[in-house]
């Protein structure tokens, strides 16, 4: 996976704030189902320097949860119209960002990394006690990925879309 990004790292700690500035992308923010900033909380804009560019949450980017059981391996498909008026938004350091190198790979990621057999690679590589599992950026960076050809890539990624609606999913 690590050759097929251009981008892939766990976020930063932030520090909070309550100017309403600079959302921090955590794992609430990222459900089952879908991607929410409802109970979204803020970074300080003092420190949102530290953060780089590259940090900064972009259009099919795709988040991981990377702690705690029950969450980890959580995925979702970040699209930049969930920022709405917020100039940017930032990964916590529990949530691994993966930035492909071109865009129509990123569907695709997406949805093998959702699929059983990526929830079982996620699962096999967590590590840590029980009530802390943690999967780190390393190990996301191992895996291996069949790359098929970008138009076969997005007709799995399309027809996996079409099947999920089908099922109610």
């Amino acid at each position: 996976m690590g050759s097929l990004c251009e981008y892939l790292h766990r976020g930063k700690t932030p520090k909070y704030s309550d100017v309403r500035k600079y959302p921090v992308f955590a794992q609430k923010c990222n459900q089952p189902t879908h991607i929410t900033l409802e109970k979204v909380k803020f970074a300080d804009p003092t420190s949102i320097s530290r953060y780089g560019d590259e940090c900064y949450l972009r259009d099919d980017d795709i988040v991981v949860n990377s702690t705690g059981a029950g969450t980890l391996g959580r995925v979702g498909l970040f699209h930049e119209t969930i920022l709405g008026a917020w100039p940017c938004i930032v990964p916590d350091s529990h949530v691994t960002t993966i930035r492909c190198v071109n865009r129509l790979f990123a569907p695709y990621v997406y949805r093998l990394l959702k699929s059983p057999v990526g929830q079982w690679l996620i699962s096999s590589k967590q590590t840590g006690s029980t009530n802390q599992k943690e999967l780190p950026a390393t190990e996301v960076a191992r895996f291996l990925v069949p790359v098929p050809p970008i138009k076969e890539q997005r007709r799995i990624s399309t027809q996996t879309e079409v099947t999920l609606r089908a099922l109610g999913v």
